[in-house]
C-alpha cells in the first residue's frame, strides 16, 4: 500500500501515512487548521503522537524537513486569525527529527525535547533563536549543525549516551557560554564550536591532578573524550584556560586556532600518550603557560638548565619536591637546607656524627647508595621522602692477658673492635683456682670479681691482665634422729684432706654417709675424702629391728620406734581374699603402728582379690603386688605418701582402680600391664602421672579425667602407651578449650579425646509461623552444626536470636560452631503482599490505590463502570483471568497487580446448568460480547459426563471443561448418564454359578450357585478372596466392576431356605440358604415414590424396619417373607385438594386437611414419638423442623382413623 498524504484540520498538520500505522509530520498547513486543538493564544505548538484517518490509528513518528515556514505570520481558519509561533513541544512518542525541519525558523525562541525522541537530523534548529537546549538521554544522534547560528543560545547540555560532538554543532552561536556534555562523549569533530566567541565553560565529571585552581573561565574536557579535530576551538576567545584528560590522544594542528588560551592544563604522563597531541599542542599561543602532572617534567621536554620546554617551546610551570632524611639519634643527627625545593634547584644535607663515629653513606627509599660525601649536595628533580644518613664506630684495638693457674677460653679472640662495642672476656682458672682480680695496662685494678666473664664497654684501645687466687671450700654435716655429729665440719683449702665422724643414739647403729642428693658415700665412721668443692653430707642411721608372723601377715618389728613393716616374706600369704592391712598391732604387750609395706612383699601371690590399706601406711614398696593374678580391686588412699614402682604391675585380673580425694600422684609403671583394665577415673587432685603408670593396659577404653585443663600435671613417657586403640579421653563438659580442641577433636598423651554431648534446643519463637531442623541433645564440641528455619506458607524467616533475645544471625540456613549448650529461637515474621490495582478506560475501582496486606487477607474489590459500560472481568497485569464476579474477593497470597475491564453495554448472562447427578464448577456469570466462558463440571459417583447443549438440545461440546464464544444470553446444560459396570460370576470346585453380565450403576443384579452332590455352598468372595456374603442366591445394587466366585464345602448341612418376595413398589433382598445358628439379614428397598412398611410372614408383620435381621428357627426348613410397600406424599408433591383428607411435608411446615379436631401423632420409622398436636381446623399449617427420613402420621377422631407415611429428604 502506498503512502497516504492526508491533513488534519484537529491539528492543522499535514501527515504522510505509512503502512505499518506509523505517520511523519510533512508541513503545518495554518490555513486548514479549525482552531479549536492548539493554545495558539500561547504562541505554542505541541506535535501530536498519534492521529485518527478513517477511524485507523497512525502513531507519529517522525517530523520530516521544513515543517514550519520561514516567516511567522501565519494565518488560521475559520477565524482568519493571524498567529505567531514562539515555542514548540516534541513529544516523546517522535523518535526522529529530520534534517533541517526548523531550519531558519528565527521566530522558535524554546524547544521541549521529552525523553523517547532518539535522533536530531542535520540543521535541524539552524537559525533558531533558542536560549537553552536540555537534550534528554534519549537522543543517541545530533547531526552536523544541529544548533549552528542560534546567536541567543547562551547554555546547552549533551545527553550521558552520545559518542561524538558533530561539526559545527554549535558553531556561530555567540552567545553560548556553557555546554554539559556527557561521560560517553569520545571525539569532538571540526568546528564544534566555531566562533563561539562568548564561550567560557565546559562542565566535565573528570579534572587533573595538575590543576592547582582555576579562578578563570576554563574549558575542561571530559576523560571520555580521545580526539580534537580541526578548528574545534577556533575563535572562541573569551575562555582562558583549557584541561584536557590523558585519554584524548590525538589533536588536529589547528584545533586552537585563533584560541586565547593563557594556561593549559595536561594529564599525559607517558612518551606514547604525548606522540599524538605535540602538533596540536603547538598551535597553543606562546604566552600560554603549560601545567604538567608532578614528575613528568624530563618527558615534556624540560632542561633543567632553561626555564623552557625544548620538545614545545612553552613556558612551564615548576612543581616543588620534598625532602625527608632520616638518621640513627644515638650516634649524630642531620641537617638540610630546605625541606621543600623547586625542580632542579640544589638542596645541601649535612651529618653531625658523635664522637666515635664517622659518615659511612647516603641510601634513597629504596636502600640504593647515592652518595658517601659529607656535606651532600644534589639538583631536585623528584620527591625523595626518605634519604637515610647511615653512621659506623670507629675500630679500637683490646689486648687479653692470663695470670699463673688459669688461661683465656679459647672461643675469645682479642683484637680489633668497633668503638662503644660491649665486650664479655671468658677466662678458665686451673682445678682449684679463681679468678682474683683484673687489672689495666698500668697494673691498675679496674675490676675485683670472681664470677666471669669479665664484661665492659669498649671506649678505646685496652690491655686487660686476668689474676687467679688458690679456692677455699666449706664441709657442712648432719645426722638424723638416731645419731649426732662427732667433728669434722669446717671450711678447708682445695685439695686439703678432711675428716669426719659420727657417734650412734641407744637403739641405732651407723649406716653410712650420704650427699645431698642422698647417694652414698662411705660406710666407713669416720671417713677421709679429699677436699675437692663445697659439700654437704649427712650421717645416716639404722633402729634394730626383728621379724614377726601375726594374724597371718610376717611383719618386720622395730621396738624403738613402736613402728612395724609388711616385710617380704607375704609371697605365700593364703589368708582372706580380701586383704586389710591393720593400722595398729600388738605383740608382747606393745603396740606397733604398721608405718609400711616392704618391696616385693605379696608379688606373685594367687590368693589376694582385693586390698584396702590401713590410713597409718605411709610408704608401700616396689612392687609391692606385682604379679597378683587374683587382685580384681584397689582403693588408693591419700594417706600414703611414698609409693614405689611396679606397686600392681601385671595385676592381669584389676578390673577397678580407685583414688580417693587428696592422691596427688600416681606412680612409676604402677597398673604397667594390667591387662583387664577397662576403665580409670583420675581425680582434679592427681598432679603427676609417672612414666609408663598405665602402659600396656590393652583393655583400658576409658579415661576419666577430671582435669580442667590437659597441663593440669606432669605425665610421663608412656604412662598410657599401648592401650586399647579404641581408648578414649572423656573430659569435663566445658573443658574441651583447656586441651586445644580443633575441628578434628583433641589428643592426650597419644589419645583420642572424646567430646562430651552437648544440648542445641532449637525452636520456632512462634510454632504456628514455622519450625526449625537440626539441633538436639547429642551435638559434638568444636564441630559445625545447621540449623535451618522452614517458614509456614505466608511467612519468612528474620533472625536466628539466643535464650537471652541477642541476635546471632539473619542467615538461613545457620552454621556455627558448637562450643556450649545453647538454646536457639527461629524468628518468622507474616509477609506482606502489595496489591496494585488498574482499572481500564470506562470505569474505576475501589478501594482506589495500591496497598500492602498481609498474607491471608481478604480483599473486597468493587468494578464501577461508567455509564453505557458494564464490568466485564477482573485479570493480572499479564492477561490471566482472575474472576467474573463483581464485587470480588481473595485471600492475598502474593503480590499481584489486578486490572479491571469494562465492556461497551451490559453484557451476556450465562447459565450453566447441570441435568442431574453433576455438579457445575464454574462457568456461570456475565460476559462481554464475543469473550469466552470456562465451563466446567463434575460428574457424581457412577455418573459420566457427556455433552453441553443449549436449550434446544444441540450438542456444543464434548470438553470438560469446555470453552464457549459468548454472543449472547445463553442457558448451558451439562449432561450425565449412568456408569455402565461388568458382573463376573465363577465357581470354584465342586458346583457351578451363574449370573455374570453387565448393568448400569445400581442396577440390582442376582448371582445363583449350586453345589455338586455331596457339597453345598458356603459363600461368595470377591477377586482378593474377601468374604461377601453368605446368601444364595445374592442380589445386589452395582457399583462398580465386580468379580464373584461361588466356594463350596464337602457334605450336605441342614440348611433353611428363606424366600423372599415384594408386593410391588420395591425390591426384597436376602433370600437364600442358611445355617441354623446363622442371622438372617432381609433389606427391603422402596422404589422411587413408594415407600416400605412392613415386613409379612405368614400373614403377620414381624418388622417394619427396612433391614430386618433374625434367627431362623430349628426345624423350619422353609420359611417365606412378604416385603409391602405404599406410595408415600413427598415434601416436593402437590398438596392433596381441599375435599380430601390428608396430610403432607414441604419446606418445615405440616399441612392437615380435612383433620380438624384429630389427635394427630408424627412417629419415625424407630417409632420414636417425634410430634402430637390437636388440629384446629381443617386446613391447618404447623412449623415442624424434622430431620431427613421416613416418618408415620396417624389422626385419631372419634371411630376414624386416617394413617400415612411421607419423607423427609436433605
Amino acid at each position: 500500500m502506498a503512502d497516504i498524504s492526508f491533513t488534519e484540520t484537529l491539528t492543522g498538520f499535514e501527515y504522510s501515512l505509512h503502512e505499518n500505522l506509523t505517520a511523519s509530520v510533512i508541513k503545518f498547513v495554518p490555513s486548514a487548521y479549525d482552531g479549536y486543538s492548539y493554545r495558539f493564544d500561547h504562541h505554542e505548538i505541541v506535535f501530536p503522537e498519534h492521529v485518527y484517518f478513517e477511524q485507523v490509528k497512525y502513531n507519529v513518528t517522525t517530523i520530516g524537513s521544513n515543517v514550519l515556514p520561514d516567516k511567522n505570520d501565519m494565518t488560521i481558519l475559520p477565524q482568519k486569525k493571524a498567529i505567531k509561533i514562539y515555542y514548540v513541544t516534541i513529544p516523546g512518542g517522535i523518535q526522529n527529527v529530520d534534517k533541517g525541519a526548523f531550519a531558519n525558523a528565527a521566530y522558535i525562541t524554546s524547544v521541549t525535547i521529552e525523553k523517547g525522541v532518539r535522533s536530531i537530523g542535520d540543521q535541524a534548529f539552524d537559525g533558531c533563536s533558542l536560549v537553552s537546549i536540555n537534550i534528554p538521554n534519549s537522543v543517541t544522534y545530533l547531526g552536523a549543525g544541529a544548533f549552528s547560528n542560534n546567536k541567543y543560545l547562551t547554555n546547552a547540555t549533551i545527553p550521558d549516551d552520545m559518542k561524538s560532538l558533530s561539526s559545527s554543532l554549535f558553531s556561530d552561536c555567540f552567545s553560548l557560554r556553557s555546554v554539559t556534555i556527557g561521560k560517553e562523549v569520545t571525539s569532538i569533530e571540526p568546528f564544534a564550536f566555531l566562533n563561539c566567541t562568548s564561550f567560557t565553560s565546559f562542565t566535565s565529571t573528570i579534572i587533573s591532578d595538575s590543576v592547582k585552581s582555576i579562578d578563570r573561565p576554563a574549558f575542561v574536557i571530559p576523560g571520555s573524550v580521545k580526539s580534537i579535530g580541526e578548528r574545534a576551538f577556533s575563535g572562541c576567545i573569551s575562555i582562558n584556560s583549557v584541561i584536557i584528560p590523558s585519554s584524548v590522544t590525538n589533536i588536529a594542528g589547528d584545533a586552537f586556532f585563533e584560541s586565547r588560551f593563557t594556561d593549559a592544563y595536561f594529564e599525559w604522563n607517558t612518551r606514547e600518550q604525548l606522540s599524538g597531541v605535540y602538533l596540536g599542542l603547538g598551535g597553543m599561543p606562546a604566552s600560554c603557560l603549560f601545567h604538567i602532572p608532578r614528575g613528568t617534567e624530563r618527558l615534556y621536554g624540560w632542561d633543567p638548565e632553561d626555564a623552557y620546554s625544548k620538545g614545545l617551546q612553552h613556558s612551564i610551570e615548576p612543581h616543588s619536591y620534598i625532602t625527608r632524611v632520616n638518621a640513627d639519634p644515638t650516634h649524630g643527627s642531620v641537617t638540610c637546607n630546605e625541606d621543600s625545593v623547586p625542580y632542579s634547584q640544589e638542596n645541601t644535607l649535612t651529618a653531625n656524627l658523635d664522637y666515635g663515629y664517622h659518615l659511612e653513606k647516603w641510601t634513597d627509599a629504596e636502600g640504593n647508595i647515592i652518595s658517601d660525601k659529607n656535606p651532600y649536595t644534589f639538583h631536585v628533580e623528584k620527591d625523595n621522602p626518605s634519604i637515610t644518613a647511615w653512621f659506623s664506630p670507629n675500630e679500637c684495638r683490646l689486648i687479653v692477658l692470663a695470670g699463673e693457674h688459669g688461661r683465656i677460653a679459647p672461643e675469645f679472640r682479642d683484637g680489633i673492635y668497633p668503638y662503644h662495642q660491649p665486650v664479655a672476656i671468658e677466662v678458665i682458672p686451673d682445678e682449684g683456682y679463681h679468678v682474683a682480680k683484673w687489672t689495666n695496662e698500668q697494673g691498675d685494678s679496674i675490676h675485683s670479681s670472681a664470677s666471669p666473664p669479665y664484661s665492659f664497654i669498649l671506649n678505646g684501645d685496652m690491655t686487660v691482665t686476668a689474676h687467679f687466687a688458690k679456692s677455699s671450700y666449706r664441709v657442712d654435716l648432719s645426722a638424723d634422729v638416731n645419731g649426732t655429729i662427732k667433728s669434722g665440719a669446717g671450711v678447708y683449702e682445695y685439695d686439703k684432706e678432711a675428716t669426719v665422724e659420727a657417734s650412734d643414739k641407744k637403739g641405732g647403729h651407723f649406716s653410712h654417709w650420704a650427699d645431698a642428693n642422698g647417694n652414698v658415700l662411705s660406710a666407713e665412721n669416720p671417713y677421709t675424702f679429699i677436699v675437692k668443692k663445697d659439700i654437704s653430707i649427712q650421717a645416716r642411721f639404722e633402729e634394730y629391728t626383728f621379724p614377726m608372723s601375726i594374724n597371718g601377715l610376717n611383719y618386720d618389728l622395730t621396738r624403738t620406734a613402736h613402728a612395724a613393716v609388711v616385710n617380704k616374706d607375704n609371697k605365700g600369704y593364703d589368708g582372706n581374699a580380701a586383704l586389710v592391712i591393720p593400722d595398729i598391732i600388738a605383740y608382747d604387750s606393745m603396740r606397733f603402728v604398721v608405718v609400711g609395706i616392704a618391696d616385693g612383699a605379696f608379688q606373685g601371690n594367687k590368693r589376694i582379690e582385693s586390698v584396702t590399706f590401713g590410713y597409718e601406711t605411709k610408704e608401700v614398696g616396689e612392687g609391692a603386688f606385682l604379679g597378683c593374678s587374683s587382685l580384681a580391686s584397689v582403693s588408693i588412699p591419700s594417706s600414703v605418701k611414698s609409693w614405689k614402682p611396679k606397686t600392681f604391675r601385671e595385676c592381669t585380673s584389676l578390673k577397678s582402680v580407685t583414688f580417693e580425694k587428696g592422691v596427688t600422684s600416681i606412680w612409676e609403671e604402677a597398673f604397667f600391664g594390667c591387662s583387664s583394665l577397662v576403665s580409670v577415673t583420675i581425680p582434679y587432685d592427681v598432679a603427676r602421672i609417672e612414666s609408663r603408670a598405665f602402659s600396656a593396659c590393652s583393655k583400658l577404653q576409658e579415661i576419666v579425667l577430671q582435669w580442667p585443663y590437659s597441663n593440669r600435671g606432669v605425665v610421663g613417657d608412656g604412662a598410657f602407651s599401648g592401650v586399647s586403640a579404641n581408648c578414649r579421653v572423656y573430659i569435663q563438659k566445658g573443658t574441651e578449650g583447656g586441651y586445644e580442641w580443633r575441628r578434628s577433636g583433641a589428643i592426650w598423651q597419644g589419645v583420642l579425646v572424646a567430646s562430651a554431648n552437648y544440648v542445641i534446643a532449637a525452636r520456632a519463637k512462634e510454632p504456628a509461623m514455622g519450625r526449625v531442623i537440626g539441633g538436639g541433645d547429642r551435638e559434638i564440641y568444636y564441630a559445625e552444626t545447621t540449623l535451618t528455619a522452614e517458614a509456614a506458607e505466608g511467612y519468612h524467616f528474620t533472625k536466628w536470636t539466643n535464650a537471652e533475645g541477642d541476635t546471632l544471625s539473619d542467615v538461613n540456613p545457620y552454621a556455627f560452631v558448637v562450643v556450649e549448650d545453647m538454646t536457639i529461637w527461629a524468628h518468622f515474621a507474616i509477609n506482606t503482599y502489595r496489591v496494585t490495582l488498574s482499572a481500564r478506560d470506562h470505569g474505576k475501582i475501589k478501594p482506589i490505590g495500591d496497598s500492602a496486606y498481609p498474607y491471608g487477607t481478604e480483599v473486597t474489590l468493587k468494578a464501577e463502570a461508567d455509564t453505557g459500560y458494564s464490568f466485564a472481568k477482573w485479570t493480572s497485569a499479564e492477561g490471566r483471568f482472575l474472576s467474573a464476579n463483581n464485587p470480588y474477593t481473595f485471600a492475598v497470597k502474593e503480590d499481584a497487580d489486578i486490572q479491571a475491564h469494562f465492556a461497551l453495554g451490559s453484557g451476556h448472562q450465562v447459565n450453566v446448568i447441570a441435568i442431574g447427578n453433576g455438579t457445575i464448577k464454574s462457568g456461570s456469570g456475565v460476559y462481554t460480547h464475543e469473550s469466552y466462558a470456562s465451563l466446567e463440571v463434575s460428574a457424581h459417583t457412577g455418573y459420566r459426563f457427556v455433552k453441553w447443549t443449549n436449550a434446544a438440545g444441540d450438542i456444543l461440546s464434548t470438553d470438560n471443561p469446555c470453552r464457549l464464544l459468548v454472543a449472547g444470553d445463553m442457558d448451558v446444560w451439562a449432561v450425565f448418564e449412568k456408569m455402565n459396570y461388568t458382573l463376573r460370576v465363577s465357581a470354584g470346585a465342586n458346583g457351578s454359578a451363574d449370573g455374570s453380565g453387565s448393568g448400569l450403576y445400581k442396577d440390582y443384579m442376582k448371582a445363583t450357585a449350586v453345589a455338586d452332590d455331596g457339597y453345598h455352598f458356603v459363600n461368595w468372595t470377591n477377586a482378593k478372596g474377601d468374604n461377601v456374603s453368605v446368601n444364595n442366591p445374592y442380589e445386589f445394587p452395582l457399583v462398580n466392576d465386580m468379580e464373584l466366585t461361588a466356594v463350596f464345602g464337602e457334605g450336605y448341612r441342614d440348611r433353611v431356605k428363606v424366600t423372599v418376595l415384594s408386593s410391588g413398589g420395591g425390591r426384597a433382598l436376602g433370600g437364600g440358604e442358611y445355617d441354623y445358628g446363622t442371622p438372617v439379614k432381609l433389606t427391603a428397598v422402596a422404589n422411587s415414590g413408594y415407600s416400605f412398611t412392613g415386613w409379612i410372614r405368614d400373614g403377620l408383620q414381624v418388622s417394619v424396619k427396612d433391614e430386618y435381621e433374625f434367627m431362623p428357627d430349628e426345624g423350619i426348613k422353609e420359611s417365606s417373607y412378604l416385603a409391602l410397600f405404599t406410595k408415600w406424599l413427598t415434601g416436593n408433591g402437590l398438596l392433596p385438594p381441599v375435599a380430601e383428607t390428608g396430610a403432607s411435608y414441604a419446606d418445615g411446615l405440616l399441612r392437615l386437611v380435612n383433620l380438624e379436631d384429630c389427635m394427630i401423632t408424627v412417629t419415625a420409622a424407630t417409632g420414636r414419638k417425634v410430634l402430637q398436636l390437636k388440629a384446629g381446623s381443617n386446613d391447618e399449617l404447623y412449623v415442624a423442623a424434622l430431620p431427613a427420613g421416613i416418618y408415620i402420621l396417624n389422626a385419631a377422631g372419634g371411630k376414624e382413623r386416617y394413617v400415612t407415611k411421607f419423607v423427609v429428604r436433605q
